[in-house]
């Protein structure tokens, strides 16, 4: 491990920062408490909470949400697995694999569309992973090209960023009983009910179709219209 190295937890060395973006980060980091020490990639997220009683019930959100994530991760190969979360000064901290390969974002754009007959076997496979997940109780809310990765390996597609906990934490305000989410972090892939903070299971079904649509066409949903 380099010196002066940035340690989380006193455990995960930061090798790089990828993006911040609102109230969250993501960085590639080694655990060093595994022999030999392992890359992973950690999300962490800070909430604009603004009252002192939403910081417990987003605590209890976010260690549920992230049980729950860890618990499906470990019996879905199509699913990066979840190794831990921790939180430290009021950052929720997500500790999970780093899947190795190519976005199918990526893979547009360097080797251009997809032919129908790969784009099936893609589908087919996510739809399978996606009935799991909402069988679970689980939606991803983040579908789109940049979050599927076909693993180096064995090319096998693979879910990540899930929106689940990043809605859970989006709390800025309190309206009686419901937590008012930000909607500044949309993407053109999700459906209106979805950035009312309304997602049902079908809206992972409208982002998976318009991820289709891109890996056929080349076009985004914004290109579409």
């Amino acid at each position: 491990m380099p010196k002066a190295q940035i340690l989380l937890d006193n455990r995960y060395a930061i090798l790089h920062i990828e993006r911040i973006k609102n109230f969250s980060q993501v960085f590639f980091a080694l655990d060093t408490y595994q022999n030999p020490a392992r890359n992973c990639v950690i999300k962490a997220f800070r909430p604009m909470v603004q009252k002192p009683q939403i910081a417990h019930r987003i605590r209890q959100e976010f260690c549920q949400a992230a049980d729950r994530l860890k618990r499906i991760s470990l019996v879905n190969q199509h699913l990066p697995q979840i190794y831990t979360y921790f939180i430290d000064s009021q950052t929720y901290y997500l500790v999970q694999e780093l899947v190795e390969g190519k976005t199918l974002k990526e893979k547009v754009q360097t080797e251009g569309n997809l032919a129908p007959q790969e784009v099936r076997a893609i589908l087919v496979k996510l739809l399978s992973v996606l009935s799991y997940l909402h069988q679970q109780g689980v939606i991803h809310q983040n579908i789109q090209p940049k979050n599927i990765i076909l693993r180096r390996d064995d090319r096998v597609p693979m879910l990540i960023n899930f929106g689940t906990i990043r809605q859970v934490l989006a709390t800025i305000d309190f309206d009686g009983d419901r937590p008012v989410l930000s909607l500044k972090d949309t993407c053109n892939y999700i459906p209106a009910e979805q950035a009312f903070g309304k997602p049902i299971p079908a809206s992972d079904l409208y982002s998976l179709g318009l991820t289709a649509i891109y890996l056929l066409t080349g076009k985004n949903p914004l290109d579409l219209t």
